[in-house]
């Protein structure tokens, strides 16, 4: 397998860089007037730029079509997609790669945490308790067991969290019929969620049962009977509820993110944490201050906010600054865009992840304007394409559209705007690198 090369920009050190007790020496974070980067073990500034779920090479008989198409062995299959994606200009592989190229380019490792996901089938989709201990537990071990498969490899980068969480009360309860202030506050008398809800409650009151009672318009005289109330026919949009609701949304978002965040540290400590992978909008302000307790990284994955059928969502075919900016400013914290496309239809697939041009040049040109947009923005590391190998999905019915078609031969058209644009980017903070 060919050996990977980081760019070499100007070095950079770290004098609070901290030792890391004989493990490999994690990728870290640094800031040179105002422009934000990942620095290598090694001292060096890196914008990311890869593609995601190259996992999907691993499927029943895709290797066999990839090869077939780059007319290689199926042996020498890695060795070919490593040396495409570099041709892209790709530093990185991005998320759900299998371990042939982990050790070819640094990767992201993706983990999951809980099941409320954008993304989840019907069935598997559910809030969790996170105030339970045994649920506290399963997370730990969750982390436990991600942090096995990966800690020691010199080119991890660091870990995401789980995929598109569903935390927007108004799209959850459109597109769940629930969300997570109501799955917990319908629990049983005994839940843990159930108590924590209730002492949220009586602390925001100051223990003034009546004042609560008359706000939520219920019939009771005392805090002591609020845990057997079933909350069935509360109505959601009185002004004072919804605050109350994002108020304790965002001690659900602590709860969960503190335990999370104490496992990484404990199972492999030193590492980047890059947050859950947001859908763009899919979120509160709680929410999201209270990741910034725990994180390193915030992690958007800008695309339509509601499925996971196909259906209307957000237009994400152009960089929204004002959007990134306002998230910066809250948190303080860098983002990294880790999930983006723009598609086209074509005679096959009419329907598409992500927003469809009616063209192949229509959707490069989109793609690579997004790409150079994020490049340009001081606080943005980095940038995931989503997609290397297209896969149609049967149970949303649509095409997820990547820089090869179905049969493995590459898009000419995205190819060459995809590394036209990464050029541009990485030229870009390459010579901010050397300023």
């Amino acid at each position: 397998m060919p050996e990977f090369k980081l760019p070499s920009p100007k070095r950079t050190t770290r004098d609070d860089r901290a030792a890391h007790d004989g493990r490999p020496a994690a990728f870290t974070l640094t800031r040179d007037h105002g422009w934000w980067w990942v620095l290598t073990p090694d001292g060096q500034r890196l914008f990311t730029v890869g593609v995601n779920h190259l996992g999907s090479l691993t499927d029943p008989g895709a290797a066999e079509r990839v090869a077939r198409a780059f007319g290689c062995p199926a042996e020498q299959l890695w060795d070919r997609v490593t040396q495409h994606l570099t041709d892209l200009g790709c530093n990185t592989i991005g998320y759900h790669a299998p371990d042939a190229l982990r050790t070819a380019l640094p990767y992201f490792a993706d983990t999951t945490q809980h099941h409320a996901m954008h993304c989840a089938p019907g069935p598997s989709f559910g809030y969790p308790d996170v105030f339970d201990p045994a649920e506290q537990q399963r997370i730990a071990d969750a982390v436990r067991a991600a942090c096995e498969a990966h800690r020691g490899r010199p080119n991890l980068i660091g870990y995401f969290w789980t995929d598109t969480p569903r935390w927007n009360l108004d799209t959850a309860r459109r597109e769940r019929a629930t969300d997570w202030v109501t799955t917990l506050r319908r629990l049983g008398p005994d839940a843990p969620g159930k108590r924590a809800y209730v002492d949220f409650l009586r602390e925001t009151y100051a223990n003034d049962a009546v004042e609560f009672a008359r706000t939520y318009r219920l019939n009771l005289t005392s805090f002591d009977d609020l845990p057997a109330h079933d909350f069935a026919y509360q109505e959601l949009t009185w002004p004072a509820v919804r605050r109350d609701d994002e108020a304790f949304l965002a001690r659900i978002a602590d709860t969960l993110y503190r335990t999370t965040a104490d496992a990484f540290h404990h199972h492999d400590p030193g590492r980047l944490l890059f947050s859950e992978r947001y859908k763009s909008h899919d979120h509160h302000d709680g929410v999201l201050l209270a990741a910034a307790k725990y994180i390193d990284v915030l992690s958007i994955q800008d695309g339509p906010e509601v499925g996971p059928m196909p259906g209307p969502g957000k237009h994400e075919s152009a960089f929204d600054a004002d959007y990134y900016n306002r998230l910066h400013e809250l948190t303080g914290k860098p983002v990294l865009i880790c999930d983006h496309n723009v598609s086209f239809k074509t005679e096959s697939h009419p329907v598409t992840l992500w927003h469809a041009c009616d063209t192949a040049d229509q959707a490069a040109e989109l793609n690579a304007d997004y790409l150079r947009a994020a490049a340009a923005t001081p606080y943005i590391l980095g940038y995931g394409r989503c997609q290397y190998l297209s896969v149609f999905d049967p149970q949303r019915r649509l095409l997820k559209q990547g820089l090869l078609d179905e049969d493995g031969t590459p898009y000419p058209t995205s190819n060459d705007a995809f590394t036209r644009a990464t050029s541009d980017a990485l030229a870009h903070r390459q010579a901010l690198a050397q300023s």
